[in-house]
């Protein structure tokens, strides 16, 4: 599984494609949810967006974290999630790392 890091109170964008056999999916419609949290089976998340900055017909979409989003250091498991039309796709999964700043800029 792929590992991404970034770091306490970063506000990154993450860029996705979603798509079915090399096509892009529609996601003009489509509920997105962009998510992570410490373990598989945990009811608690460190983030859960359903608000993505933009989302196409052409299968891209974007999620813009917040500072509030990424204050706990620690090892997460994410995913994007897709609902289209009543079928769920789980299209991403990776290990967000979020790591401790070792200074503050300033």
């Amino acid at each position: 599984m792929e590992r991404i890091t970034i770091y306490q109170g970063d506000t990154p964008t993450f860029n996705f494609t979603v798509t079915e056999d090399d096509v892009g999916m529609d996601l003009t419609n489509a509920t997105v949810r962009f998510s992570a949290k410490a373990k598989y089976d945990s009811t608690t998340y460190q983030f859960n967006k359903t608000d993505p900055v933009s989302k196409d017909s052409s299968g891209n979409c974007s999620f813009l974290l917040s500072a509030a989003n990424t204050n706990t250091p620690g090892i997460f498991y994410a995913e994007l999630e897709t609902n289209i039309g009543g079928v769920i796709h789980t299209p991403v999964q990776f290990i967000l790392e979020i790591r401790e700043h070792v200074g503050s800029a300033s």
